[in-house]
């Protein structure tokens, strides 16, 4: 079985600083790669602004990139099912380096907090 690693990030709203969260809220997360970019999941946010998805190394491994080692990953923010924010690309995660999480038998990997201007 595939260790999995946990890909985790954190949204708060401009100018309040509050967790950006709700039902209309979705984030899916990519793997950026030549020709066709690896969906690797999707989440919503928690009451917390916390968004999280549990990948493992045959998620963005593609025929395009059968040896990847590293994931370029960045991740897209939808509200009522539009794009409202696209993060930058987070090159050659060392995902296989992530540290455990606590509570949990996976890896663990922050993109860091995100303050995202809404409406």
């Amino acid at each position: 079985m595939e260790e999995l690693v946990q890909i985790h990030l954190f949204l708060i709203r401009k100018g309040s600083n509050t967790a950006l969260c709700g039902p209309e809220y979705l984030v899916k997360f990519y793997d950026k790669d030549l020709l066709k970019d690896d969906f690797l999941g999707s989440s919503s946010l928690d009451d917390n602004g916390h968004a999280i998805i549990s990948i493992s190394r045959s998620d963005y491994r593609s025929k395009d990139s059968p040896l990847e080692k590293y994931p370029d990953i960045y991740f897209e923010l939808y509200k009522n099912k539009e794009l409202i924010y696209k993060s930058i690309v987070f090159k050659n995660l060392h995902l296989e380096e992530a540290r455990d999480f606590p509570l949990s038998s996976a890896k663990n990997c922050n993109l860091g907090t995100f303050i995202i201007e809404d409406e």
